[in-house]
């Protein structure tokens, strides 16, 4: 299904919740993935049920719905309070949705899902963007974060239906900002589901809106995406180009700087340009990723130590992204996938071999279309044993050169800024906007 941008008369209405989207009961995916602390999962696993409650009855709702009931819950919702401050008052409101205005429920939603998604809590992050886009009905942005959040939980075609509804409402309001977040996002989509040749035109799409718009960082946004898709068809020259114009317009402090320094790295391992990409990569070592990402970052700085014959440093990284990949979540598989190569280049033969099969075994869990062809590729060339060509010398060094130093310069005048924001594409190529909402 295409995103639909012929000018309509009516938005698509929000996408309906069923059982299976939630993986379960209602909101167990959310006690399933708040560790953290008991109180905090219970009452956002309330909150899930609340507000469905509240929106089927659809204003129809009395005090003895919504009763907190025993001391107990009053307590542990105090609890919650204190394990996320930031919270505190979207859990209050969201206990007795009754109470509240309408646009304070959306408001709490948000605050929630936010809030989970920096916190790596990606299911729970979901419902609540989900929730948010249901209450606050004609707000683009709230459906952008419904799709960015279905994307990544492997969601296509629900999130394809939050992106429709995202650009209808868009295009209704005049809001270019959230046009350009629909067309990246279900670009991105395309992506995912290995359809580059569909995920192009709506990069480009975006590209060109936002310059007629004069926003710069969304052409920015747009750059940094075609970047990733040049990466991953190899067009060293191409990717190029949209670095350095994605790098010219992102603004000197944002916060989509470290991720575009990692996206060209990228592009190098991809030409097999090792030294120069660790070399950036080590750069990023002080940046703030998110601690789901930080995982991605780790496997490529093992990726091109390989690359470049530093094996200490594979080692140290290889042992770093062990450790973080339990609470991984969707980038495992890119992980997992870095590591093989990485493997492979030392012809550590068993440790590629089953670090591919890991790879592929998530990515089909996933349903990542793109990340399956790759990892079955690695699969077949790990198992027959066959030796990676060794790192190349760009054919215009001082190009890379002047390139990457300018990167450094910029990473150095970059400071940490809310990440809650920015984000990496699992596929190890071009950054997920968060900021976009993409």
């Amino acid at each position: 299904m295409a995103l639909r941008t012929a000018r309509p008369t009516a938005p698509p209405p929000a996408p309906e919740w069923r059982p299976d989207h939630a993986r379960g009961p209602l909101g167990a995916d959310v006690l399933e993935e708040v560790q953290a602390s008991e109180a905090l999962a219970l009452c956002l696993w309330r909150d899930v049920r609340n507000v469905h409650l509240w929106l089927a009855a659809d204003g129809a709702v009395d005090d003895e719905l919504f009763r907190s009931g025993s001391w107990r819950t009053r307590e542990r919702l105090a609890q919650a309070g204190d394990d996320a401050p930031d919270i505190a008052d979207a859990l209050h409101a969201l206990d007795a949705p009754h109470l509240a205005e309408r646009r304070e429920i959306g408001a709490a939603c948000d605050d929630v899902y936010r809030w989970s998604e920096a916190q790596g809590y990606v299911l729970t992050a979901l419902r609540f963007a989900e929730l948010a886009a249901n209450v606050v009905l004609e707000d683009p942005a709230a459906a952008n974060n419904a799709g960015w959040m279905c994307r990544r939980a492997a969601l296509p075609d629900r999130s394809t239906a939050w992106y429709q509804r995202a650009y209808v409402l868009a295009r209704h309001a005049r809001s270019d900002p959230e046009m350009i977040r629909a067309l990246l996002g279900y670009g991105s989509l395309m992506k995912d589901l290995g359809r580059e040749n569909e995920a192009r035109p709506y990069y480009e799409r975006a590209a060109r809106r936002a310059v007629r718009s004069g926003r710069r960082r969304e052409a920015a946004s747009a750059r940094h995406y075609l970047l990733g898709l040049a990466a991953e068809s190899g067009a060293y020259e191409e990717g190029e180009r949209h670095a350095e114009q994605a790098l010219h317009l992102y603004p000197v402090k944002d916060p989509r700087i470290p991720y575009l320094v990692h996206d060209y790295a990228f592009l190098l391992m991809r030409q097999r340009f090792y030294s120069p990409a660790l070399r950036l990569l080590e750069k990023l070592s002080a940046a703030t990723f998110k601690p789901d990402e930080r995982i991605l970052v780790y496997s490529s700085i093992a990726w091109a130590a390989a690359g470049a014959g530093v094996r200490a440093k594979f080692d140290g990284a290889e042992r770093t992204v062990l450790q973080l990949v339990e609470d991984s979540g969707e980038f495992a598989a890119a992980a997992y996938l870095h590591l093989g190569k990485g493997a492979r280049i030392l012809e550590r033969w068993r440790s590629a071999t089953e670090y591919a099969r890991k790879a592929h075994e998530v990515a089909q869990a996933r349903q990542d279309a793109t990340l399956e062809r790759v990892t079955a590729m690695l699969m077949a060339k790990t198992e027959a044993q066959t030796p990676a060509t060794p790192e190349q010398l760009p054919p215009h060094p001082e190009r890379v050169d002047a390139l990457s130093r300018w990167f450094i310069l910029r990473l150095r005048t970059w400071k940490p800024h809310d990440l809650t924001s920015p984000g990496l594409n699992p596929s190890g190529a071009q950054v997920r906007l968060r900021a976009a909402g993409s």
